[in-house]
Order: C-alpha cells, then structure tokens, then sequence
C-alpha cells in the first residue's frame, strides 16, 4: 500500500475525531469538562507537526494539522471565554 494514502487516512481519522467535540461544544457552550492542558498541548502539537510538515514539505501532514490546530485554536477560545 501506498505510504502516502496510509498517511491520508491517518491524518482523517486524527482530524475528523475532534470533530464531534468541537460540535459539541459550539452547541452547548459548556466546557467545563475541556481540560485546558490538554488542549494546550495537542494544540503545540499541531503546530509543532505543522512546521514539520513544511520543513520536509510534507503536504499531508501540513493540512491535516492546520486543520487539528484550527479546531484546538477554537476549543481553547471557547474555553477561556466560556469558562
């Protein structure tokens, strides 16, 4: 199998799985429950494996942690405005 489609696969399944939280929370406005370590840093992370991502000019793991870090961005916003 292709590297790079294993690689598609495993930065939709890593994406797409804060999907339901990010939903969640935009409907509900609760975040008590969020840990704001934890969003803090998978969010590094994101950022992190970004700059990775263009360093090796590795444009699977670029977008696909633009989009993670997009949704940690907006978990952490969420966070500190609603508590």
């Amino acid at each position: 199998m292709n590297p790079t489609i294993i690689g598609v696969i495993a930065g939709c399944c890593s994406a797409f799985g804060l999907v339901p939280q990010v939903v969640k929370t935009h409907r509900s406005r609760h975040t008590k429950d969020l840990s704001f370590g934890m969003i803090s840093i998978a969010g590094s992370g994101a950022i992190l494996w970004t700059l990775y991502g263009l360093i090796t000019a590795d444009y699977v793991i670029i977008i696909t942690n633009i989009f993670v870090g997009i949704m940690y961005a907006y978990l952490a916003f969420m966070k500190i405005k609603h508590g």
